[in-house]
């Protein structure tokens, strides 16, 4: 491969507008006006359809919740606030609660019912135990870097040298 720049698609020195036809060849130029045009129309449109969230705001609990999720969701909020999550991890969040309570109810079983006997306690399968303890060092509940940093307040404000650390003690 020869050293140097490559040479760009019309499409990309349209965009740029540095496309000219009688170095760039004046028979593609109307294709490449149109894939140009598709290509801005596409950046030009919002990357949401729906609603814009505030990044640093509270998690929001979505709809498709399971009750049981909804208790933990409520249970664990303030631990994953101290640990920093954002509405930008509600995601992770809402999995995380709704995989708890699956847990939950495995661990507690059934109760007897009219026609139906109870069935004994069992433990959910360890995949489900491994990408809890997995999520809770993400969302900062447990894990050693939970317990060293002791998470984050929501208004302690970072320090303006990044070389503080270094200091000499």
């Amino acid at each position: 491969m020869k050293r140097g720049p490559k040479p760009q698609t019309p499409a990309t020195k349209l965009a740029r507008g540095t496309y000219k036809p009688s170095r760039n060849g004046g028979a593609s130029a109307a294709a490449a006006r149109t894939a140009a045009d598709a290509t801005v129309a596409a950046l030009a449109r919002p990357a949401l359809q729906g609603e814009v969230m505030d990044a640093g705001a509270v998690p929001a609990m979505p709809d498709y919740l399971s009750p049981g999720a909804q208790l933990i969701w409520q249970e664990e909020l303030g631990r994953v606030m101290i640990g920093g999550v954002l509405e930008r991890d509600s995601s992770l969040f809402a999995t995380y609660c709704e995989l708890e309570a699956a847990c939950r109810k495995a661990w507690q079983g059934t109760k007897a019912s009219r026609g139906t006997p109870a069935t004994p306690p069992a433990p959910p399968p360890a995949a489900y135990l491994t990408e809890l303890r997995r999520m809770r060092e993400l969302l900062g509940i447990a894990g050693p870097r939970a317990r060293a940093s002791g998470g984050t307040k929501p208004n302690d404000q970072p320090s303006g040298n990044p070389f503080v650390r270094n200091r000499p003690r």
